[in-house]
């Protein structure tokens, strides 16, 4: 097992592992710093067999006009701001808060609340049915519980658009917990622990961030990958520290110390995005009466897997992120991420590594 996941697998054990650290060590880079910007906000990326067009049935538009009605009323409640104040140097620089895409970019690193909420209203204006914008608005959410954008549609539109998702059922129990309703909590973080893939569009979150890059015709080149793997694998995720405090809190509950430990195991097993996959195992560990014999039970049950993915994430370092030579086509990265969503981000790796040359 390779030192990486090592390290992870105890951070994670102790403390709320919501930090990717291995792009970090495989590119020895930061992000630039900004006074007036903040950690990203979430940790985003959603499969196209479970991302549908948006419905146009009478509900969803009904949902959709009242989102409408919300946002104006807080369009006009909110200070004027100038929308690109805190853009970070490099291509932020050419962020367009009157595209869809660039508002939710700059809505996932504004510090300022009325600024984020700004910039997250521009999005809902703009692109209301995004994944990404939905999560982010979910999870601004949980620590702005009293935000004039705060309501259930973001999660009612979650949920239609990726049902079967168990990023959804993580967002239920979390504000069922913070309205107080325990038993409706613990029943949907038993049905995310039933969930066969969590997703959180981290896929998404890179094309997002491709398509800036491409306007500014980047070559599809190592700088490019590190570009698109820095904006979504290096986040924190505020989803992933309220399900680590809420099981904490109840953590002398067996019932709820079982259904913790079974959503962790789920998310390691299940999860499309190696993140998720690391804290899913931390999650489980630092719930279990015994973590270090979960931890070696665990280990013996994967090792085959581990070894495996500890290869293919060490190639990729080494081929991809640290090879300046290396380049892929427009239809290589569309492939690179429809397998991402479809088959998880270990695929996507060996799609590219397979696939690409020199």
């Amino acid at each position: 097992m390779s030192a990486r996941k090592l390290v992870i697998l105890i951070l994670l054990a102790g403390v709320c592992g919501a930090t990717y650290y291995w792009f970090a060590q495989g590119t020895g880079e930061t992000l630039p710093t900004d006074p007036h910007l903040s950690s990203p906000l979430i940790y985003p990326s959603s499969s196209p067999t479970r991302s549908p067009e948006p419905s146009t049935d009478q509900n969803t538009n009904a949902t959709s006009q009242q989102r409408t009605q919300n946002t104006a009323a807080v369009t006009e409640m909110l200070p004027a701001a100038d929308l690109h104040t805190g853009a970070k140097a490099g291509w932020w620089q050419a962020l367009d808060p009157e595209r869809a895409t660039d508002a939710i970019l700059l809505a996932l690193h504004a510090s300022d609340l009325n600024q984020r909420e700004i910039y997250l209203l521009q999005g809902l204006q703009l692109d209301p049915f995004n994944p990404v914008l939905n999560m982010a608005l979910l999870e601004h959410c949980i620590a702005q519980i009293g935000s004039t954008l705060c309501d259930t549609q973001a999660l009612e539109i979650l949920v239609t658009l990726d049902s079967e998702n168990g990023l959804s059922a993580d967002f239920a129990a979390i504000q069922a917990y913070q309205n107080g309703d325990y038993q409706s909590s613990l029943t949907a973080l038993e049905k995310a622990a039933q969930s066969s893939i969590t997703d959180t569009y981290e896929w998404r979150l890179m094309d997002m961030v491709g398509e800036v890059l491409t306007r500014e015709e980047r070559p599809l080149d190592n700088q490019f990958m590190i570009d698109v793997m820095r904006e979504a694998e290096s986040r924190s995720s505020v989803r992933m520290g309220a399900l680590f405090q809420m099981c904490q809190d109840q953590r002398t509950d067996s019932i709820w110390q079982a259904a913790c430990a079974r959503r962790g195991l789920s998310l390691n097993e299940n999860a499309n995005a190696l993140g998720q996959q690391d804290f899913g195992l931390g999650l489980a560990m630092s719930i279990a009466d015994d973590p270090e014999s979960l931890y070696r039970s665990l280990l013996q049950e994967r090792e085959v897997r581990l070894a495996r993915t500890s290869e293919v994430v060490q190639r990729f370092d080494a081929e991809v992120l640290e090879n300046s030579d290396w380049r892929m086509s427009a239809a290589q990265w569309r492939s690179f991420l429809d397998i991402f969503a479809r088959e998880g981000q270990v695929a996507a790796y060996q799609f590219l590594l397979h696939n690409t040359a020199d």
